[in-house]
């Protein structure tokens, strides 16, 4: 998902929002945003407008003719995603771990021979 907005802050929305041309043979001219693309590692923005006889004339620009900042908010989240996921698992990992240590502690226990094992090392020392 790409976040589409103006210099001045304005959001656009795709097939709603008309701007007009900055820069470039189309300037001055008022452009319907139909799409954008990523091509070759660079966005490509697909937009029309209204020509004779009800027709709409296809452009295939940069964004920069029409003062568009692309963020690429997909990106952001799969990271963002990722990294929680990955902190989770080392959570749950610790979880299971912890776990796993208190069985033996909970047989002796229950057994009574942690009485044992306290005055084994207390011969240690």
């Amino acid at each position: 998902m790409m976040h589409l907005a103006t210099t001045s802050g304005q959001t656009v929305q795709l097939r709603r929002t008309h701007l007009t041309a900055q820069h470039g043979p189309h300037a001055v001219r008022i452009f319907r945003i139909d799409d954008v693309t990523k091509v070759d590692g660079k966005h490509v923005v697909m937009a029309s407008r209204r020509h004779n006889k009800s027709i709409r004339h296809m452009v295939k620009t940069a964004p920069e003719v029409f003062g568009i900042i692309v963020t690429e908010v997909e990106e952001i989240v799969r990271t963002v995603w990722a990294k929680a996921r990955r902190v989770w698992s080392r959570i749950d990992d610790g979880l299971y771990m912890g776990t796993m240590a208190l069985i033996p502690l909970a047989y002796f226990e229950h057994y009574d021979m942690a009485e044992q094992i306290v005055e084994f090392f207390n011969s240690l020392l």
